[in-house]
């Protein structure tokens, strides 16, 4: 089995999400996300969104070669660095797996990782597109995948890098990508 990677990147933006089966935003990546969607901050680098395709060559005996190629499997995984790192940004980051509670003026996040089952999340990701366009990426069901590890010294800018793999809604894509190019 043969396989490839294709990627794009989508230039520094916003990160939001919600609970997976949230509603999807509108086309117009020009307009604010759903009210369910939370936003977790502005994204200084770049995120990736790489589709990665396993193939199966059909050979039949007789043949010199591939006579057809198949699909096995679709991977869609955005890969990219929060640029806050907040408790609730590590929550997500972590999967959902824990807690982020406020008592009073303090903050705690308490991880569970007894968790077998992660429950997707849904994320909308907006930046910039073509020609000083608005390019907004959205997947119905995503779940965190990344390892993650927090350096506490003064040249750590506090990014918490994430990986979310894109799981495929019933009856659809696990993406949907939509640009608004001004004057067009």
């Amino acid at each position: 089995m043969a396989s490839d990677a294709r990627q794009y990147v989508i230039g520094p933006g916003d990160l939001y999400v919600a609970p997976g089966g949230s509603p999807a935003p509108s086309d117009d990546p020009t307009s604010a996300p759903p009210v369910a969607y939370v936003h977790l901050g502005y994204l200084e680098k770049p995120a990736e969104v790489t589709v990665k395709r396993t193939w199966l060559d059909k050979e039949p005996q007789q043949a010199q070669g591939t006579v057809a190629k198949f699909v096995t499997s679709t991977k869609v995984h955005i890969k990219t660095d929060l640029a806050q790192a907040t408790l609730d940004n590590l929550l997500v980051a972590l999967a959902n797996q824990g807690t982020v509670t406020t008592v009073g003026n303090v903050r705690v996040f308490e991880p569970d990782f007894s968790l077998s089952f992660i429950a997707p999340i849904a994320l909308i990701l907006d930046g910039p597109a073509p020609q000083g366009g608005r390019r907004r990426t959205f997947a119905s069901r995503a779940v965190s995948m990344a390892d993650v590890t927090l350096t506490a010294d003064r040249a750590n800018t506090g990014f918490i890098a994430v990986e979310f793999e894109l799981l495929y809604p019933e009856g659809g894509q696990p993406v949907r990508i939509t640009e608004h190019i001004p004057g067009a």
